[in-house]
């Protein structure tokens, strides 16, 4: 049995027309076309090889490929293997892991921001010797752990005494505590 395509050419007379093999550079176009290579379509450009207004298969002319292909958008690891020493890559920080930190940004964010840098209790000229303390601690150990800490008098006298005072305070400095009182958190419980 025969085809339609068969009969088509049958009735019609025509012979169906075999197209000439395409050329080297031909084929080369239409592969630069499908892989969105920026490079060999600019090159196939400029050098005549391809007119701006040649389409591909797809009915993509070559001037309209080459600016896909300049769009196209790119994994990390390929603007890492091309362009390792970008300085506007994307990288993460290798201490916090913190990603999306711009590489031309990336000592600042470690010098500034790094919650894993190693930093100094704001107390240590009084004598903390909380060492190392980093970042993300820092909050915590200066308003909670810190033993040169400020705090009120648990007494009541509203003074600000350092934390590791507290004990001698009502003894030596408190004017307000003239008769032994039994501090406001210990009366509560």
């Amino acid at each position: 049995m025969k085809s339609k395509r068969q009969l088509k050419y049958k009735l019609q007379g025509d012979k169906p027309k075999l197209r000439p093999a395409p050329s080297p550079q031909l084929v080369q176009f239409e592969e630069a076309v499908r892989n969105r290579d920026l490079q060999t379509l600019v090159w196939l450009i400029d050098s005549g090889v391809v007119d701006v207004n040649q389409e591909s298969a797809g009915g993509e002319t070559a001037v309209m490929a080459a600016v896909a292909a300049n769009n196209k958008q790119m994994t990390a690891d390929e603007l890492d293997s091309r362009h390792p020493d970008c300085r506007a890559r994307i990288v993460p920080c290798g201490a916090c892991g913190l990603g999306g930190i711009v590489a031309e940004h990336l000592d600042r964010h470690k010098a500034d921001e790094c919650k894993m840098r190693l930093v100094q209790c704001k107390y240590a000229p009084h004598g903390c010797m909380k060492h190392p303390l980093f970042a993300y601690e820092k909050n915590e150990h200066e308003t909670m752990e810190c033993r040169f800490r400020l705090v009120w008098c648990p007494m009541g006298c509203g003074q600000h005494v350092v934390a590791n005072t507290v004990q001698t305070h009502p003894i030596k400095q408190c004017a307000a505590c003239d008769s032994p009182r039994v501090p406001s958190a210990v009366a509560s419980k």
